[in-house]
């Protein structure tokens, strides 16, 4: 998604960087078309997008905000700075990024295509974006980490509203299931103040049903016949199977260390056979680590073949061309330092631990499955029947872990599916009738701006809700032979206009009631079937969002609003 600059005028300075001055019409233009952008994406009816780099190369298939922004170019100065905020709050918390640049971008295009005067509009959304704020508070609700329903709730919200229907509510399901096992088979004794996002691997499996996904302990490592022929003589040398294993990892090629230290020529008054220098280093370091009692060595790079030998005769498994994508796992895994030179000493505080060594098979394809009792990660195995819808699941399976480690210390929750944005809604509206006189005499402004402004808010507000509601009653409908609707519940037979609309789910609310409806939201959902039985659903169906990531992407909203109404002009080059 990119938009044209505009530039009007230009001031020359002293030190030639030139200002380019950014006009209102300007703005409007940037701002219009990225919003239009963003909320084709958002909510029930969101798009896919498929976005390429100039070439036509595919860069990514996806509806996921950190994805577009991260594979899109963006011109506009304007553009720039909303994708650059957006993808902050994302880097720290990975969800709500369509509803900040939406909510965000609204308020700038309202706010313009009004004329009110750029501080003013920022005083007044600073003052309504603490009333909304003070509102989210007040409809939380507690989290109950000890209820698996709960938790589910929170994590299939991630998932519905991101797969974009093409996952049934079965693989949801399954899907929100191993993200919960994950977090919980990486927590601590004592859950810290401060929770680390457990170290999560991801072999991904295309082809198969996403069913099939499921988590496996420990790492597994695609590895040679040859390494696997290896495993089982070294397997059967082992003494004991109960006695830890020491590991010595090193991120620098093992095909012998012929680099010269920076600076330093080495001179010889005789000619020296250069192979039977190496034959002998190698011999050196393979005793060395015999010595330190070392019974598995793994390299990021290559390990030379004769010092491949000399190892094994020494009772060493050698695993070469982790790379980047296992080294960091097993290290991790293991409690090892990485070494960097075949000379560096072997420190016992350097080497680290394993429990087992063995070969698995997931599908079709064997692995080395490298544990240990002492450190915990977990491998996640991904399954779809498409290469490139498995890139999406991993993200999104990435994202509602880190969610689902954020409700650990941060546990309240605000519905979910444009429920609260029809509180907020509702919530300004009374609160501007209130102060709208003594705020305005307070701000130096008349009743009729203020009001003005705060209609600005509403309908940013409403834009949000609009999009998730779809701006109409649901087409999809419980049948009430199946299920029929509480006392508490507003309207009979009807889903209300969630999220995820296009799934049979019951949800307690709908958009022509004008309760509060958050604080119904909590209440028990009741189910009567056609055999009598009544089941209580609790939070099983719920849509609900983290407080905390609602509270900062609105919070940021705003404040990035008032920014970019306050910008007149900005640097055409580096300063």
């Amino acid at each position: 998604m990119s938009s044209k600059p505009v530039a009007e005028h230009h001031l020359q300075k002293e030190d030639d960087c030139a200002l380019t001055f950014i006009s209102d019409s300007s703005k409007i233009q940037s701002v219009s078309s990225l919003k239009q952008f963003l909320i084709s994406c958002y909510g029930p009816s969101g798009k896919t997008k498929y976005t390429q780099n100039r070439h036509g190369a595919l860069m990514a298939l996806s509806r996921s905000s950190k994805r577009l922004l991260s594979n899109s170019t963006f011109v506009s100065p304007i553009s720039q700075l909303v994708a650059s905020s957006i993808q902050q709050h994302l880097a720290a918390f990975s969800d709500n990024g369509l509803f900040m640049g939406i909510f965000m971008l609204s308020l700038v295009e309202g706010s313009i295509t009004e004329n009110i005067h750029s501080k003013l509009c920022g005083e007044i959304n600073t003052l309504l974006m603490d009333v909304c704020l003070e509102a989210m508070g007040a409809v939380a609700n507690q989290l109950d980490l000890s209820n698996m329903g709960a938790m589910l709730s929170l994590v299939s919200s991630i998932f519905e509203s991101k797969t974009s229907g093409w996952m049934t509510m079965t693989e949801i399901k399954l899907l929100s299931s191993l993200v919960l096992q994950a977090v919980v088979s990486s927590l601590p004794n004592e859950i810290p103040k401060n929770i680390i996002i457990p170290h999560i691997e991801f072999h991904c499996t295309g082809g198969q049903s996403v069913t099939k996904s499921h988590l496996m302990t420990g790492v597994i490592v695609e590895v040679s016949k040859n390494t696997h022929i290896a495993l089982e003589t070294w397997t059967a040398q082992r003494c004991s199977t109960s006695v830890p294993i020491k590991v010595a990892l090193f991120n620098t090629s093992l095909a012998v260390d012929e680099e010269p230290l920076p600076g330093v020529s080495l001179e010889s008054d005789r000619i020296l056979d250069v192979e039977e220098f190496e034959m002998f280093q190698m011999k050196s370091f393979a005793d060395k680590l015999k010595l330190a009692d070392v019974s598995f060595v793994g390299c990021q790079k290559v390990i030379h073949p004769s010092l491949v030998k000399m190892l094994t005769e020494r009772g060493i498994l050698c695993v070469d061309r982790l790379s980047l994508v296992h080294i960091g796992a097993v290290q991790k895994l293991t409690g090892a330092s990485l070494l960097s030179s075949m000379n560096c000493d072997l420190l016992p505080g350097s080497l680290g631990l394993l429990s087992d060594v063995t070969s698995c098979w997931v599908f079709d394809q064997r692995f080395l499955h490298l544990t240990s009792s002492m450190k915990s990660v977990t491998t996640v195995i991904l399954c779809h029947r498409t290469e490139t819808c498995l890139e999406e699941l991993k993200h999104i399976f990435g994202v509602a872990l880190h969610i689902a480690c954020l409700s650990i210390c941060h546990c309240e929750v605000v519905p979910g599916a444009g429920l609260l944005e029809e509180h907020l809604v509702r919530t300004v509206q009374e609160k501007a009738r209130e102060i709208s006189h003594e705020t305005s005499t307070k701000l130096g402004c008349s009743q009729h701006q203020f009001m003005t402004v705060t209609e600005v808010f509403v309908s940013s507000l409403e834009c949000i809700r609009k999009s998730l509601f779809n701006g109409k009653p649901s087409s999809r409908s419980v049948s009430p032979s199946a299920t029929k609707a509480p006392s508490h519940s507003r309207g009979e037979g009807k889903t209300g206009e969630g999220i995820m609309n296009f799934n049979e789910r019951l949800y307690e609310f709908d958009a022509d009631c004008h309760k509060d409806d958050c604080t119904e939201f909590w209440q028990p959902i009741t189910a009567v079937h056609e055999d009598g039985r009544v089941t209580n659903q609790n939070q099983k169906h719920r849509v609900v969002d983290l407080l905390l990531v609602k509270r900062n992407a609105f919070k940021m909203a705003v404040e990035m609003a008032n920014l970019i109404l306050s910008i007149g002009a900005v640097s055409a080059t580096p300063l």
